[in-house]
């Protein structure tokens, strides 16, 4: 398997998780944004309930109310805990996301030492070429400096 293909791969890897982390936030925000709804609406069913109680209320309205109250605290504690596991797996995403890029850096830096590895051949093998083709000049005026004497 060639480096390219790994590489390629840790990307598609960084980009999947980078896709699942997007979706992850929005899933969050959508929670806390019912959250606060809820939050919102127990505040209003208390302020109505007491204004109810002042005015006198029937028994059995006042105790559905409540009743109606305790569902929607029921609902905020449960919203709590699925937000707090999505913010949980959120930053589980979110390390697993520096783990996907720190793993594709490592494979690019590796490319990039074998590239300049593969230049560094070349440079050698032209040297080479270069110093026998020199080597040859010299001997061919040696030969011809020992002949024309």
């Amino acid at each position: 398997m060639s480096l390219q293909s790994i590489l390629d791969y840790r990307r598609h890897v960084e980009d999947l998780i980078r896709t699942e982390l997007a979706t992850l936030t929005r899933d969050l925000e959508t929670q806390v944004e019912a959250l606060r709804h809820l939050e919102g609406e127990v505040g209003r069913l208390l302020g109505d309930i007491a204004r109810r109680e002042r005015e006198g209320v029937v028994a059995a309205e006042a105790l559905a109310l409540y009743r109606f109250a305790e569902t929607l605290s029921s609902d905020i504690t449960v919203r709590r805990r699925e937000a707090a596991a999505l913010s949980a797996l959120l930053e589980d995403k979110r390390t697993g996301l520096m783990a996907a890029a720190r793993d594709r850096r490592v494979v690019e830096l590796l490319e990039a030492r074998r590239e300049q590895e593969g230049v560094r051949e070349e440079t050698r093998r032209e040297q080479r070429t270069t110093d026998e083709v020199a080597g040859r000049r010299g001997r061919e005026m040696s030969d011809r400096a020992v002949t024309n004497e």
